[in-house]
């Protein structure tokens, strides 16, 4: 058996739905696979570990703290992560792992060219919206993950990172 040394959830569904249309199967099924699984991944992750130091990364996103039109169940699901991975971090420090979270913005990923064709506009948004002008990389957030598990990050538990090319920030 192969040793675990850090855990990253990544699970996410968008529900791009106006609040007032959005039913309570949609709802069960956002808070499921955003919030839940990663409250149940953590809880079985520190039940194997035996005060070996370690690493959960949860990834939440930039729409959870800020809030978009129209995401108002992914946005509740990904500030869930937030104050989870917070809570986290001060309990399972006795047990010497350590929890963070990021808040990826806009990321070239599979559905980056779907976006830019569906949504044009606010694909054109998106950039002019961002300081650094362009979308990051998933290499980029990986190399963030990577630093997140490793012992270079030892001293950090409990914070948020945003990679956002600044979109946060103005």
């Amino acid at each position: 058996m192969k040793k675990i040394d850090g855990l990253v959830n990544n699970a996410g569904i968008r529900q791009r739905e106006k609040f007032d249309n959005i039913k309570v199967n949609q709802l069960n099924d956002i808070v499921n696979t955003n919030l839940k699984s990663v409250f149940r991944l953590s809880q079985l992750f520190s039940s194997i570990l035996n005060k070996k130091a370690s690493s959960i990364v949860n990834i939440s996103s930039i729409v959870g703290p800020r809030g978009f039109k129209n995401l108002s169940g992914y946005a509740m699901t990904k500030s869930g992560v937030i104050g989870l991975s917070k809570s986290l971090a001060v309990e399972l420090a006795e047990k010497k792992i350590r929890v963070n979270t990021i808040c990826p913005g806009f990321i070239k990923t599979s559905y980056a060219e779907k976006f830019k064709k569906n949504l044009p506009r606010i694909y054109k948004y998106t950039i002019e919206r961002t300081p650094m002008k362009r979308w990051g990389t998933s290499a980029e957030v990986a190399d963030l993950i990577m630093f997140l598990l490793s012992n270079n990050s030892s001293y950090i538990t409990g914070n948020v990172f945003y990679i956002d090319g600044g979109w946060t920030s103005s």
